[in-house]
């Protein structure tokens, strides 16, 4: 037990933990059992709702494929919390070095999607979904996005979407 912490109303609590993983672990995203008990009017933490708290543990013959999907504001090729917006619940495909169709991720809340993947070159793909119409794909970017992947390594595939009328 860590202890007992208040939380104002409009503030954020952040831990942050060191996981000890067993030379046995497999490959997987395991999920922590974090948890908070509501007082008054708050609400409780939904652990299997989020992969804040989750470890991924990563073998030699698996890497992981990370991004966020959102709406590049100021077209700054980069993303932004501050001005940009995530794109949820935008689908995200990988496929494989033979152009099948292995995976399938949706974007959560914060435009982030995440799949561990063998070791390997993947075409990463958002689908047309979730993305609001007039947006198209920001020039420094490509969808799909070819992705190599490491083994034990993570790799970065970010999409961002622009309003041409805006620029």
């Amino acid at each position: 037990s860590w202890g007992s912490f208040t939380v104002q109303p409009g503030q954020t609590l952040s831990v942050r933990f060191a996981a000890r993983v067993s030379a046995n672990a497999g490959t997987a995203t395991y999920q922590n059992d974090a948890g908070a008990t509501p007082v008054n009017r708050t609400v409780a933490y939904d652990f299997l709702g989020s992969t804040a708290e989750d470890v991924v543990v990563l073998g030699a013959d698996s890497g992981l494929i990370a991004g966020v999907v959102f709406h590049d504001t100021d077209n700054s090729s980069s993303f932004d919390a501050a001005v940009d917006w995530p794109l949820s619940g935008v689908t995200v495909r990988f496929y494989d070095s033979t152009n099948t169709l292995v995976y399938e991720e949706v974007t959560d809340a914060a435009g982030r999607y995440a799949r561990v993947v063998p070791v390997g070159t993947w075409s990463v793909q958002a689908g047309t979904g979730g993305i609001p119409a007039g947006l198209s794909l920001g020039g420094s970017y490509a969808n799909p996005a070819s992705v190599t992947v490491g083994a034990a390594q993570s790799a970065q595939a970010d999409m961002g979407f622009v309003n041409p009328s805006a620029l």
